[in-house]
């Protein structure tokens, strides 16, 4: 989509629920430069062995988590 809409890398957002908000999260943090932020809703915590290996790149995105009442541990 972005070779045929060229949207800008600052506006492109990682967004999912669940499993896929997991997903989201976890490519978010294996390469955030491509990505102005991500979006995890009712996913888990991603299991990659360096979560914060792109730590000053993070700095300069937005990431929004959310539980819900009944998420599990």
């Amino acid at each position: 989509a972005a070779d045929r809409f060229a949207i800008h890398p600052q506006r492109r957002y990682l967004a999912g629920f669940g499993t896929g908000g997991t997903l989201a999260w976890e490519l978010f943090l294996n390469s955030p430069a491509g990505w102005a932020g991500a979006m995890c809703l009712s996913g888990r915590f991603p299991k990659i062995s360096h979560p914060l290996a792109m730590f000053r790149e993070l700095q300069q995105r937005r990431l929004l988590l959310s539980a819900g009442l009944d998420a599990a541990p």
